[in-house]
């Protein structure tokens, strides 16, 4: 199967859209649902709902629900922003917070050390 091609360049993400060999039209991917009518996709399907010849590699004509491009771009740009959180927070957040917990404790040390010194410095 071949990608789907836009305007804006292949649609290739949670979708694929390919000429069947008989020559009707066929989608599938991981976030297509399939339908027998039309009514039953408009009324279960929150993206868009598209007549195709074969849906997810069924040989029955079908009405498939399957979201849009915008819904696809907006979906990676979330996710990218969330993994880029969540590597930001692990490789800089935590080893900072490491050096500060390093360094408190060990001035409470050097505190402690020297309040230590001054009571048992005289023996007399």
């Amino acid at each position: 199967m071949e990608c789907s091609k836009t305007v804006r360049g292949d649609a290739c993400f949670l979708r694929t859209k390919a000429i069947a060999k008989d020559g009707g039209t066929s989608i599938s991917g991981a976030s297509v649902v399939c339908y027998d009518t039309l009514h039953g996709c408009t009324d279960a399907c929150v993206f868009t709902c598209y007549a195709v010849d074969h849906c997810n590699g069924s040989q029955d004509d079908s009405v498939a629900c399957a979201p849009d491009i915008t819904t696809i771009v907006v979906i990676t740009f979330a996710s990218i922003i969330g993994v880029s959180t969540i590597c930001c927070i692990a490789c800089f957040c935590a080893p900072c917070c490491v050096c500060a917990a390093y360094i408190r404790r060990r001035r409470s040390n050097r505190r402690n050390a020297a309040e230590d010194s001054k009571t048992n410095g005289a023996l007399i």
